[in-house]
């Protein structure tokens, strides 16, 4: 985590790549996801969700005050604190006991979906303030960490509603034939959009996926390259020997996604 992070960097006096790591910490998970996720909470008046938001503040503001001593200083004396001045308190410690892998990992899941859906939505030139529907296919035995990827995405529509200005969105196992959809990958989702008239730019569609698909396609002809020598096979270690072949068939699926995506496409 960040705290562990920026700890390591400052004992080892890489002082550019601790600033570094905590300004990114800000603006593109504290900013960009966790205030954005909090929203609703806080609009019902959830006491926990604001206690949470106000320490994790109180704990950013510690991590940022060798940096930024001043403006930390000013800032945290407008939350609530039993010490009189922030430069007396203690520095924040990593604290392996409330690390949660599972967590992160769901966490990455969702990120990766609603950027991806944000993506689609802007190279199509959906109106940000346009909300839509969305379709989202997923197999029962895929997983995330223990959990099903239906069941992360169930739990978490509100979320993905708000971050991603989605009206409604629906699990399935199939999309239907009769219906015609704008489909898409938004990082591992497989996902379609209801086509409404005058809101999508299919021919921009249409050259995003093809230019995907060419990408992989060199990607895969990459990997079956360095598979077919014998000299990688056998000089390297067998953990990135399987972890190549791997990534060969993650690819693999992935272009038959891409090509499912691609169909709506065709005459």
């Amino acid at each position: 985590g960040i705290i562990e992070e920026l700890n390591d960097a400052l004992e080892n006096y890489k002082f550019y790549e601790a600033a570094d790591k905590i300004y990114h910490f800000i603006w593109h998970e504290f900013c960009d996801w966790y205030i954005e996720l909090v929203k609703p909470s806080l609009k019902q008046g959830n006491k926990t969700s604001e206690a949470v938001l106000v320490d994790t503040l109180d704990q950013i503001l510690r991590l940022l005050h060798p940096f930024m001593p001043f403006i930390t200083e000013e800032i945290w004396h407008h939350i609530p604190s039993s010490e009189k001045s922030l430069v007396v308190t203690s520095f924040p410690q990593a604290r392996k006991d409330l690390k949660d892998e599972e967590a992160d990992r769901e966490m990455k899941f969702l990120q990766e979906g609603i950027v991806g859906i944000r993506t689609i939505r802007a190279e199509n030139r959906i109106p940000p303030k346009k909300k839509i529907d969305l379709c989202v296919k997923v197999k029962g035995e895929r997983k995330v960490g223990k959990k099903a990827e239906a069941e992360i995405i169930r739990h978490n529509k509100e979320y993905i509603q708000a971050l991603a200005n989605i009206r409604q969105v629906e699990i399935l196992d199939h999309f239907p034939k009769q219906k015609k959809f704008l489909k898409g990958i938004a990082g591992s989702w497989e996902i379609a959009i209801p086509i409404e008239e005058g809101v999508f730019n299919l021919n921009q569609e249409k050259e995003r996926l093809e230019k995907e698909l060419s990408k992989i396609m060199l990607e895969i002809e990459k990997i079956e390259s360095r598979l077919k020598n014998t000299n990688f096979l056998n000089r390297a270690p067998k953990e990135v020997v399987k972890e190549t072949k791997g990534k060969l068939r993650d690819l693999r699926d992935k272009k038959q996604s891409w090509k499912k995506a691609s169909s709506i496409f065709s005459p």
